[in-house]
Parts: structure tokens; sequence; C-alpha cells
């Protein structure tokens, strides 16, 4: 089985909502590891520096654009 190059991480905080703190509602983003942009392109941060989120189906806590690539890509491996 090859490994996928993303990852789910939470966002770090970002200079576009200038908040300063990540909010409490803040979603799980699946982030490229090899570039370190999110796949719905929301959020940007350096890859591989935070730690990993395990998805273990809780998808609330996901955000769902995210998601829907990460069920994609699952099914592309399982078919393989």
């Amino acid at each position: 089985m090859r490994e996928l190059k993303f990852r789910w991480e939470v966002p770090d905080t970002s200079l576009s909502t200038s908040t300063g703190y990540i909010h409490g509602n803040t979603k799980v983003h699946l982030f490229n590891i090899e570039t370190g942009e999110s796949v719905c392109k929301k959020y940007w941060q350096r890859p591989l520096f935070y730690d990993e989120v395990e998805y273990l189906g809780n998808d609330e806590c996901f955000c769902k654009r995210c998601l829907r690539k990460y069920k994609k890509l699952e099914e592309v491996e399982h078919e393989h």
C-alpha cells in the first residue's frame, strides 16, 4: 500500500483571522505534507510541524470539504 501525502491537523492561528489564537470551533483539516496547503485551500501551514490527528469517523470535528476528498482518496486506496 502506498503512503498518502496527506494528514489531518488542526490549523494554526492565521494572519487572515488575526485573532492570535485557535478558536474552539475550529475543524480539523487535511493537509498536503509536501506543500502545507489544506485540501479545501483555506489554510497553509508548515508541513509536518504540528501533531497529526487520527480520523476515527467523528465527521462533525472535520472540515466537510477536506473530508470528502479524504473519503475519495480512501476509496482509491482500497481499489488497489
